[in-house]
Parts: structure tokens; sequence; C-alpha cells
């Protein structure tokens, strides 16, 4: 998996299962997040200062998940996977530029919008966010262009079902709202978005 680290933030998505802590095997945190929830929006905003704080002892990987009375978060996390596999790297940018773009995808905005229209959406909210600069890719892979980004977001095989995989793990392992985090193998059943580093103290 990736471990770059853009903003503060661990961009990978899946642990690697080589992190270590004095010498230690780091525990797992997965932070599970939907796209298009207001809340996990929240969490995702807190996650630098929870991380600063634990980052020492966990290894924390955020995953995405698509909760079924948001109808763009699916799209949106489709979206997400074309960014990933262009351009790894740019994981956590995007995924800032979504949520600060939220409402731009959210039920009352996209409506009326076909399935091309939505997923222009989220090529403005890409561009906006420079995916499609080649600077970006100057050490990296060949340059993601708008209309490459529009195809692959349609694709099956290398983004459809490996977003929808990624949403049956969260599944699998208890996950039905979001923000939810997983912690060492556990569900955390009743964190808030609210929460920083001093609310996780009090239960690790």
């Amino acid at each position: 998996s990736t471990v770059a680290v853009a903003g503060g933030v661990l961009v990978s998505g899946v642990s690697s299962g080589f992190a270590f802590a004095e010498g230690k095997k780091k525990k797992e945190w997965k932070v599970f997040l939907d796209l298009q929830c207001p809340y996990s929006k929240i969490c995702w905003g807190n996650m630098p200062e929870i991380s600063a704080k634990f980052d020492k002892e966990y290894d924390i990987t955020y995953h995405i998940t698509d909760l079924v009375f948001h109808p763009q978060a699916y799209a949106a996390h489709c979206s997400l996977k074309v960014v990933e596999n262009a351009a790894p790297q740019l994981r956590a940018k995007y995924i800032e530029a979504l949520y600060s773009n939220q409402k731009s995808f959210m039920n009352s905005a996209t409506e009326t919008l076909t399935k091309a229209q939505i997923n222009d959406v989220f090529a403005d909210i890409a561009e906006k966010a420079g995916v499609f600069s080649k600077s970006n890719y100057s050490w990296f892979g060949k340059p993601l262009t708008r209309e490459e980004f529009l195809k692959q977001c349609g694709d099956w095989q290398t983004v459809m079902m490996p977003a929808y995989s990624e949403h049956k793990e969260a599944l699998r392992l208890g996950v039905y709202g979001t923000p939810k985090h997983v912690i060492d193998g556990k569900l955390i059943e009743n964190s808030e978005s609210s929460w920083k580093s001093k609310d996780f103290s009090k239960l690790l």
C-alpha cells in the first residue's frame, strides 16, 4: 500500500502490515468515511490532530464506504479510485478537495443531473485540486487527463469493483454508519465525528 504523507495525514488506504513503533509492530487503526457524509467531513478535519497524538503507536489508515442514503457517495468513491490508480500520492489531496466541495454533490445539488453530469462535477473538483496538472506526475507515471478521468469512472474492473470491495470490507467489520473507527480489530461503537485525541485517549 501507499505510505506517502500529505498534509500530515497518512494517505494509505490499507495497512501495509509493516509499520513499527519502537521496535514493535504498530496496532491497526482503520478510519471509515463516506465522501458524501457531512459527519465524515468533520472527522477528516480532526484526523491530523488525532494522528499527531497516536501515530507512534497506531498505523492509521483511511477507508471509504458508501451509505445507501447518500446516492452520490459511490460515484465519489469511484472517482477517488481513478485518482488512486493514476497517482496514489494525490489521494489525500483529492479527498480534501471532495470534502471542501461536498455541497456540489449533495442530494439537493444533483437530483436533476444525469450520471455523466455528476461525473463532470467530480472532474471539476479534480481539476481545481490540480489532479490533472502535469507537474504532479513529474516522477510518477503518465499524467491523468480530464477525458481519461471521466472514461475511467465507469471502468468496472479497475474502479467500480475495487470501490465496491472496499465497501464490502466495511460491512464485514460491522461498519454501517460513518465516520467509524476500527481500532486494533475492534469497532468503536459510540464514537462521534467531533472527537479529538483527548476523547480517544479515554478509550485507548
